[in-house]
């Protein structure tokens, strides 16, 4: 037997689904917001790892110019000693040898993180204004006008999530970059290393 609502059903099934629909907003608003302090978060951690790389490239130059210099005072050792190093045996200088000349010259490149624009990541209070009106308002009290504000939230958020994907892409290809360059770095200075102690090894079993 069909039975016909009456309008206090009608409100009340229209309130349970403003109320309802009201929560469902504020989740949102909760799910964006902590996706947009962990993607603030990841951007700090992108530009302290980019930061600590460089100083590890730095820090491998400068090792690679004390070792020159050490490499140059053998030389002279060996030949203050008559220690002539045949043509045919010459080592090539390690800044024209082709398995360091990518690690020894440093890249012309933009630096990693610290010198690049970024696009900053806004926060709750500092909010673009994005358009209202996402629905169809029914009852035009309180909870809608919540949830409208909600909504807007939300699309907003979702920009600038969308504009830190960006920043952490081009960050972490930049790093990446950087990373081949000090595993260059690493290997150039394993070389230089090893013809050193060849060329002490010589000097004192002599």
């Amino acid at each position: 037997m069909k039975t016909n609502k009456t309008v206090g059903d009608m409100e009340q099934e229209i309130n349970y689904v403003a109320d309802e629909s009201l929560a469902s907003t504020r989740r949102m608003v909760a799910y964006v917001e902590e996706a947009n302090t962990t993607g603030i978060n990841t951007l700090a951690l992108l530009d302290d790892q980019g930061a600590t790389l460089e100083r590890v490239e730095g820090s491998l130059h400068v090792i690679n110019e004390q070792m020159r210099e050490t490499q140059t005072h053998l030389e002279k050792f060996q030949k203050c000693c008559g220690l002539c190093v045949l043509p045919w045996n010459r080592r090539k200088r390690y800044e024209n040898a082709p398995q360091s000349s990518a690690g020894w010259h440093r890249s012309s490149k933009k630096a990693v993180i610290s010198e690049q624009p970024r696009i900053v990541a806004r926060n709750n209070d500092n909010r673009r204004r994005s358009q209202t009106g996402y629905f169809t308002r029914i009852t035009n009290d309180d909870r809608e006008e919540e949830m409208d504000q909600n909504l807007s939230t939300v699309d907003t958020i979702v920009e600038n999530l969308h504009k830190m994907a960006t920043d952490m892409h081009v960050d972490i290809t930049q790093q990446n970059e950087l990373i081949d360059r000090v595993s260059g770095l690493v290997d150039a200075n394993k070389d230089r290393m090893d013809d050193t102690n060849k060329r002490v090894s010589i000097l004192i079993a002599k």
